[in-house]
């Protein structure tokens, strides 16, 4: 069996969907958890449960209801902080505060952090940037005019076809296991760089190979020297590897944290890239990547995906960006089965869920439910 999962057909044949335990089923690598570790605090006082309230009174959040909902629909994790402190964490089936769960493409929104704090240290030049300048063996049509800046907002113009086994891109991407090599075969610009959209894993692996030829680490290394050991993370967590051979992080959709680490990640931005006592990520980047302006490219505004109803929402640096009502904007980071750290500045809330599933409610309607909670009273 481990041979036949060596390959991309035995992989397909044997393991067919993705799971939230694929760390079982790949090689991993560890990264490890801060030397001076920082836990996030529990609120003091006790949370009572609360009735429904009447219409028109004041909208508090009913928790035994919420558990139920929660419980119901395939949930592992819930947290939600309000004000830097967890007003509610709830664990369901075998997942414990310690336990590392699967982000999916909340893997993209942390090296989306890893690029800003690259930039911010000179390790890269500028956004602007062509790839090429790190990157020469991207030999195909059209990757010259691509930038660092494209493979960030999804608007490289690359083909990609999503959800279509065995020949799609997103099988090949997740079961490649040399994925450098299957990028290179693969990855082929359509539109010209800046006027598409179209959400694929073939930029995020683009990117943290740029990251790994300009610092000469690994994105495990990366992971822990810039973000966990920085930021006080008191867990370890892993990234899925392709093969033993190649050791090449799965960038796009790899990484496994413990829930209360993707609360802190929310957190970290939340606080304007400060956490333990230090400044993290850079201010001006964390704006950068979580709001969208009229200036910004116009492929990037009310984006169009097929996974769920975006609902007027946009997408910049790997974080979707939610303007559903006047001041600042939700923005959110989703992963595949419904992993999804939603924040909200206007009441300064993080809220984590993350699960074996979509289940009944399905991606939209999980959506407007964290949002409806970001925006209650929490009690």
């Amino acid at each position: 069996m481990r041979r036949l999962t060596n390959t991309y057909a035995g992989r397909l044949v044997a393991w067919r969907l993705p799971t939230v335990h694929d760390n079982r089923r790949f090689p991993t690598t560890d990264i490890a958890s801060s030397t001076s570790p920082v836990h996030l605090p529990l609120r003091g006082a006790a949370i009572p449960d609360v009735a429904d309230q009447p219409p028109g009174s004041r909208q508090i959040i009913d928790w035994g209801r919420l558990d139920a909902v929660l419980e119901r629909n395939a949930t592992t994790a819930f947290l939600m902080l309000r004000g830097g402190e967890i007003v509610r964490e709830r664990y369901f089936g075998q997942t414990r505060p310690e336990s590392p769960v699967a982000a999916f493409s909340i893997s993209k929104s942390l090296l989306s952090a890893l690029v800003g704090i690259a930039l911010d240290r000179h390790i890269l030049g500028s956004l602007s940037e062509p790839v090429l300048s790190y990157l020469p063996e991207l030999t195909g049509p059209g990757f010259q005019a691509v930038t660092l800046e494209h493979l960030l907002t999804m608007s490289a113009g690359l083909r990609y076809r999503r959800g279509a086994l065995p020949w799609g891109e997103d099988a090949r991407y997740y079961y490649a296991p040399d994925r450098w090599q299957m990028v290179l075969r693969h990855a082929r610009v359509v539109d010209p760089p800046g006027t598409v959209w179209n959400y694929n894993d073939f930029s995020p692996t683009i990117l943290a190979e740029v990251l790994r030829r300009a610092t000469g680490d690994s994105l495990t290394s990366l992971t822990h020297a810039l973000l966990f050991e920085p930021a006080g993370i008191p867990h370890s967590g892993q990234w899925i590897l392709d093969s033993a051979a190649t050791r090449l992080e799965n960038a796009a959709a790899g990484l496994y944290a413990t829930p209360r680490t993707l609360a802190a990640f929310g957190q970290l931005h939340l606080d304007g890239g400060r956490a333990n006592c230090k400044q993290v990520i850079p201010e001006a980047w964390v704006h950068a990547s979580t709001s969208i302006c009229d200036s910004d490219s116009t492929a990037l505004h009310d984006v169009d995906f097929d996974a769920f109803t975006a609902d007027g929402m946009a997408y910049k640096y790997y974080w979707w960006v939610w303007r559903h009502r006047p001041g600042p904007a939700d923005y959110l980071a989703i992963g595949n089965y419904g992993q999804f750290i939603y924040v909200a500045p206007t009441t300064r809330t993080v809220i984590v869920r993350t699960g074996a599933g979509w289940s009944t409610l399905g991606a939209s309607r999980w959506l407007h439910l964290l949002r409806d909670l970001a925006h209650r009273d929490s009690g």
